[in-house]
């Protein structure tokens, strides 16, 4: 392969400090470490010593300029709602501060000149090397014209993850899952909590694939070469490692005093049939009240599987006073044993304990098993003596179209199914036949990412339904 130069657009050192949001609408928090390598980078160390690097560099990279994004969030563990960092929230609020998984578009570096792609990196422990010799595209820097053949450079950066802590926490009643910590606010004052990222390293390797055209018959072609040493900083003629300094991500949250949880919902049966019996196919009601200690507005949130994750809000919309009962409603389409359970939360969003109503339900007396229930708080899942009721899904992801790192709202409901679970690639996963009103929030979005939508529905099919998140380009390359 002919000697190439890469040349790499240099940027100076920029450290950015947390983006704050003032509303938990659409973003992690995340801090970018940026840098320009003052030095030029070459693939092999005998072309080093008392040549002319031009001529003696395969690969050689000049001021290669690296970028590395850290995410982290805090959500509200009863409803899982975003609380964004620089927000109020009650006294009471659990709140679980979590580091945002790492993923390989957190790392890319980029340049012009004679470099026509902006390859991504790799978290791999100890910097690398990577597994196998490879030649990814997202590692893709250059077409390389040679007297022979043409053939593609691959620069894969292998970036050692960094270790994660959180501080700022110290007399909060907390429990941990080795790193994340869910905490209760009772406090009136700011909690200051800092998600720590210790410094760490990188390396560079080369790739040589003969991918083009002219090398179609030949024995190399498709071939990808590459040693396992990291690239060599002409500077110092040893191998080069990019180091990466402690970074901070500051996430202030003020709670507020005065305000309390609502009390834990009383939860029964009611007659809504003739009977406080569930039977498989008759819509089976629930009632359901609380009390809120400063007399706020409330709603329940109903959990009809009993997953731990509110499937259904009464009343839908709004709030209703302190102390209201309400109803609600879902028809079986099996019989069995059934765990209900239901929390209330007040206007503020403080949320009580979950309260639990198990129960049993029998089988039908005749195959035909009664009419469709259009109540909007039921939901039907069974066949009419008529025929089978054929399962409706829908599901959409609002925004559509987003930015890297930004997140999207999911929103999903399905009737006549048995139950339903939404997952993405990203490892987004939830178990309801309905969203939350609004939508659920995704993790931040990193790449094209499809939502699927699967439910059984009542004769025991499986049904899905899918809905994709396109990322918004933010440059084009020449």
């Amino acid at each position: 392969m002919s000697a190439r130069t890469f040349l790499l657009f240099p940027i100076a050192l920029v450290v950015l400090a947390a983006i704050l949001f003032t509303a938990p609408l659409a973003h992690a928090e995340s801090v970018l470490w940026n840098t320009a390598i003052q030095d030029t980078l070459c693939e092999d160390s005998h072309d080093l010593p008392g040549t002319t690097l031009t001529d003696a560099c395969h690969v050689e990279l000049d001021n290669p300029n690296v970028s590395i994004s850290y995410s982290a969030h805090v959500v509200d563990a009863d409803t899982g709602a975003l609380i964004a960092c620089g927000s109020t929230v009650p006294a009471g609020t659990h709140a679980r501060f979590e580091f945002i998984p790492h993923v390989y578009t957190d790392i890319d570096w980029f340049g012009t000149g004679y470099s026509n792609d902006s390859p991504y990196g790799d978290w791999v422990n100890a910097g690398g090397p990577p597994a196998q010799v490879q030649c990814l595209q997202k590692d893709f820097v250059s077409r390389s014209l040679g007297r022979v053949g043409d053939s593609d450079v691959y620069v894969p950066l292998e970036v050692n993850p960094p270790a994660e802590s959180i501080a700022g926490l110290a007399g909060l009643s907390c429990t941990s899952d080795g790193v994340s910590q869910t905490c209760q606010l009772n406090s009136a004052g700011t909690v200051s909590a800092v998600f720590q990222f210790s410094d760490t390293y990188g390396k560079f390797y080369a790739r040589d694939g003969r991918m083009d055209s002219y090398w179609a018959g030949w024995p190399y072609y498709g071939e990808c070469d590459g040693g396992n040493t990291p690239m060599y900083a002409v500077s110092s003629g040893s191998a080069y490692t990019l180091t990466v300094p402690q970074q901070q991500l500051s996430c202030p949250i003020t709670v507020v005093a005065g305000t309390g949880p609502p009390t834990t919902p009383t939860v029964a049966a009611t007659a809504a049939t003739g009977s406080t019996s569930c039977t498989a196919g008759t819509p089976y009601s629930i009632t359901m009240s609380a009390t809120d200690p400063q007399s706020d507005n409330i709603r329940y949130g109903i959990d009809w599987n009993a997953d731990g994750s509110v499937d259904e809000w009464i009343p839908a919309t709004g709030y209703v006073p302190s102390g209201t009962q309400e109803t609600a409603s879902r028809t079986y389409a099996l019989a069995g044993a059934k765990t209900v359970k239901v929390l209330a939360q007040d206007a503020n969003g403080l949320s009580s304990g979950w309260a639990t109503l198990s129960f049993s339900c029998a089988d039908a007396t005749n195959s035909a098993v009664g009419s469709f229930n259009g109540n909007a708080n039921s939901n039907v899942n069974e066949s009419t003596g008529s025929g089978s009721i054929t399962a409706d899904l829908s599901l959409s992801v609002v925004p559509s179209l987003v930015r890297s790192g930004d997140t999207t709202k999911v929103n999903w409901s399905a009737a006549n199914v048995q139950s339903c679970k939404v997952t993405a690639p990203n490892g987004d996963t939830w178990s309801a036949i309905q969203s939350i009103i609004g939508g659920e929030m995704s993790s931040p979005i990193k790449a094209a990412t499809t939502y699927t939508l699967t439910c059984l529905d009542l004769q025991g099919a499986t049904r899905t339904k899918t809905a994709t998140v396109q990322i918004l380009p933010t440059f084009q390359e020449q």
